[in-house]
């Protein structure tokens, strides 16, 4: 048996942008340069840390809001209950929807 999700993607795509362009961007273990679109497992927050030379380095959240009613909703008409409701919280993280985008700015030394 396969459990799927029903609430929405496990994984999204969160565009983070700097000011100035080209700082190094390090999220959940991934490091790009920005503007970047990365892609992350929803769950409830992450931190993003931006740092360039020249400038003191930035600090920001990426938000995750639980889908709480779609995920209810959806795993009892899908007749999965608790286990389709852990899939999309605890497994595939798509209970939640993350921010589409953040923007960081970086202060000059």
């Amino acid at each position: 048996i396969s459990w799927a999700s029903i609430t929405g993607p496990g994984n999204q795509q969160v565009k983070i942008e700097t000011t100035p362009p080209g700082a190094e961007i390090i999220v959940d273990g991934q490091t790009q340069v920005s503007p970047a679109l990365v892609t992350l497992k929803g769950k409830s927050d992450y931190t993003v840390m931006a740092r360039k030379d020249g400038y003191r380095d930035a600090h920001g959240k990426i938000n995750g809001e639980p889908r709480i009613l779609a995920g209810v909703v959806g795993n009892i008409y899908n007749l999965t209950g608790i286990i389709g409701m852990a899939v999309d919280f605890l497994g595939t993280g798509a209970a939640y929807k993350l921010d589409n985008n953040v923007s960081l700015v970086l202060d000059k030394k």
